[in-house]
């Protein structure tokens, strides 16, 4: 714990974490029981308490980010490349707008089937958390890039909780009763790409970050070796391989849909398609 505070730049070489070994491992188990465990309960809830527990998913991630934005005040390390605008930044407030709106209709109305207005954003919004949000957390999770950091430091912590909170809340979303997973519905997170992308991209070349990953892929990652083998046409890589990621992950999820109606699971474990 000699360097729980520390932060990056300050850190002596070697007392962070690799990849798959033995502190990575337990983090990915610990994670994973706990929303396995969670999913559980979450599934045999009514849709309205569903939507509550989404929201208090939303406000813990929320909470744990002004919490580390406080640290990095604190500390001096509150600048322009600490800004939620990665992906998974994004996600937080895009779970949080979604679960948001639906808790309060719910809440207010009585009747979810009320206020179409906010149902057709928040539809639109969570094939968004489903088809990106979801495996861009796991990603993260899988691949970290605050490896740096000792596993029990206070970014490391941070890091861990947020994106399995978001792994958790997206698993959530398909154990919701009316959510369902379609092909057809993938031109929801295309057309949100097509919007944001252009504008990230700009604001990464203006200001010399690299939100999104957009510029170059972090170190020892998939993006990394796609950034060798693609080049100066990295971007046109990426963009390729996350329609592959968004294709298979609809068709994965209209998979576990068609097992859970064809094939025998216990109650909590079927897929609402």
């Amino acid at each position: 714990m000699e360097y729980f505070w520390t932060y990056e730049t300050d850190l002596p070489a070697g007392v962070g974490f690799s990849h798959f070994q033995g502190a990575h491992l337990c983090w990915l188990l610990v994670l994973a029981a706990m929303a396995v465990t969670g999913g559980i309960l979450f599934a045999k809830q009514q849709y309205n308490t569903q939507l509550h527990i989404q929201a208090v998913l939303s406000i813990t991630m929320l909470l744990v980010e002004l919490v580390q934005d406080c640290y990095l005040k604190v500390s001096g390390h509150l600048d322009i490349n600490q800004l939620p605008l990665h992906l998974c930044g994004l996600a937080l407030f895009i779970t949080a707008a979604r679960n948001f709106s639906l808790a309060a209709l719910c809440r207010k109305k009585g009747d979810c089937r009320q206020g179409m207005g906010i149902r057709r954003m928040a539809v639109y919004l969570g094939d968004v958390q489903y088809a990106l949000c979801l495996p861009g957390a796991l990603a993260a999770l899988l691949f970290p890039d605050w490896t740096a950091y000792p596993p029990l430091s206070f970014m490391s912590i941070v890091g861990f909780v947020n994106h399995g909170l978001l792994v958790t809340s997206g698993l959530y979303l398909c154990l919701e009763k009316p959510f369902s997973v379609h092909i057809r519905h993938i031109w929801r997170p295309v057309t949100f790409l097509c919007l944001l992308v252009p504008i990230m991209y700009a604001f990464d070349r203006a200001y010399g970050v690299n939100y999104m990953f957009l510029l170059w892929g972090p170190v020892n990652s998939p993006l990394a070796l796609l950034e060798q083998k693609w080049q100066e046409e990295y971007l046109l890589g990426y963009g390729i391989l996350v329609m592959l990621v968004m294709v298979v992950w609809y068709l994965l999820g209209m998979l576990v849909g068609w097992l859970g109606k064809k094939v025998y699971f216990p109650k909590w474990m079927q897929y609402n398609n």
